[in-house]
C-alpha cells in the first residue's frame, strides 16, 4: 500500500525539522537516563519521525535510558545506516553494544564483538575529535580478546590521540592503558609527568602516592609527599596522603596519625578523600601502632560517616 502524498510530505517535513544526530544530541542522549525532560523529548521525537535517522536515534536514546541495551543498539544501528556521516550515531551504537554484550550470550559476543570496534572506528573516522568514541575504541582494545581485535598497543595509540585534543583526559587515558598493561614503570612515569604538568591538581599526586605505597615502597611514597609539600604547601590532601602511606606500609606511624587527625579536623576541597576513607586509614594506623581501642573508635567513625563503607566494617569485625 502506498502512503498518501500528504503523509509523505509530513514525514519529510518532520525529518527536516529534526536535525540528524549531532554531538549535542549525543550529550542529551547520555543525559536521558537521569533527565526526565530530555527523555520525554526523545520519546516525542521518536513518535514524530519513525524510521528516520533522527527518529531511530531518539528511539535508541529512550531504550538506552531504560537500559534496554540490545534494542537500543538496533535503533542506533539503523540511525547510523540512515545518517552515515553522524559520529554521534555511531558512538551511541558502540556504547549500546558495549553495554549489552557483557551479559549477552556467547554467540552474540562472538557475532557482535567486532561490531563494537567498527562502530567506534566509524565515529572516529567521521570526527577525530570525538573523544568518547576514541575512549570507546581504547576500552575495546584493552578488554577484547586478541581474536576479535583486542590490542593494547592500539589502545596506547588512542590514548595518545586523546591527549593531543585534551591533555588532561589524555593523561587519564594513558594511565588506564598503563594499568591495564600492568606496567608499573609506565604507571609511575605517567603519574610523575602529571604532577609536573598539573601541580595544583591533587588527583595525580594522590594516585602516585597510592601506587608507590601499594608497592610497599615507603621511601618513594614519602619522597613524593615531600615533593608535593614543597610544590604546593598547605594542600589539605597532603595530610591524607601521609596517613595513607603510613597505613599501607606501617612506616612513620606517628606522622601518619598526626597527619590524618589534622586532615579530618580541617576543611577539605572538592574531590578530596571523604571522612569515611580517612577515618578508616586512621584506624589502620592506630591498629598498626598497637592501639586497638582507638582504632575501633576510628572504624566506628568511618561507619558513622558512611554506613555502607565495607572496609571499615570488616576491620571493626576483626577487632571485636
Amino acid at each position: 500500500m502506498h502512503r498518501p502524498l500528504a503523509t509523505l510530505f509530513l514525514l519529510a517535513a518532520a525529518t527536516r525539522a529534526l536535525p540528524a544526530q549531532t554531538m549535542g544530541d549525543y550529550a542529551r542522549c547520555l543525559r536521558g537516563a537521569g533527565d526526565a525532560p530530555a527523555r520525554a523529548a526523545f520519546e516525542q521525537q521518536a513518535q514524530r519521525a519513525p524510521g528516520t535517522a533522527a527518529g531511530e536515534f531518539a528511539a535508541g536514546c529512550v531504550d538506552f535510558a531504560r537500559q534496554q541495551w540490545e534494542s537500543a543498539a538496533a535503533h542506533f544501528e539503523r540511525a547510523s545506516n540512515a545518517a552515515p556521516t553522524s559520529s554521534a550515531a555511531f558512538t551511541m551504537w558502540g556504547n549500546a553494544l558495549g553495554s549489552w554484550l557483557p551479559s549477552a550470550s556467547m554467540f552474540s559476543k562472538v557475532k557482535h564483538g567486532g561490531t563494537v570496534r567498527t562502530a567506534f572506528e566509524r565515529a572516529v573516522a567521521i570526527d577525530g575529535t570525538n573523544l568518547d568514541a576514541r575512549n570507546g575504541l581504547l576500552q575495546f582494545y584493552l578488554q577484547a580478546p586478541g581474536i576479535v581485535g583486542g590490542d593494547k598497543r592500539k589502545a596506547r595509540d588512542q590514548a595518545d590521540a586523546i591527549a593531543k585534543v585534551d591533555p588532561w583526559r589524555g593523561f587519564s587515558a594513558r594511565l588506564t592503558v598503563a594499568r591495564a598493561m600492568r606496567d608499573t614503570a609506565l604507571v609511575t612515569r605517567t603519574l610523575v609527568d602529571a604532577t609536573t604538568t598539573w601541580p595544583d591538581s591533587a588527583a595525580p599526586w594522590l594516585a602516585l602516592v597510592a601506587a608507590q605505597a601499594d608497592a610497599r615502597n615507603a621511601g618513594a611514597a614519602f619522597a613524593t609527599v615531600d615533593r608535593w609539600t614543597k610544590a604546593r604547601p598547605g594542600t589539605p590532601a597532603i595530610n591524607y596522603a601521609i596517613g595513607r602511606v603510613a597505613a599501607v606500609t606501617g612506616q612513620q606511624l606517628d606522622r601518619g596519625e598526626s597527619a590524618l587527625r589534622a586532615y579530618l579536623a580541617a576543611a577539605r576541597r572538592p574531590g578530596d578523600p571523604g571522612v569515611a576513607v580517612a577515618q578508616h586509614r586512621l584506624g589502620q594506623v592506630l591498629e598498626a601502632a598497637g592501639k586497638p581501642a582507638e582504632a575501633k573508635v576510628a572504624y566506628q567513625a568511618a561507619i558513622g560517616a558512611d554506613p555502607a563503607y565495607k572496609p571499615a566494617r570488616e576491620a571493626l569485625a576483626r577487632l571485636d
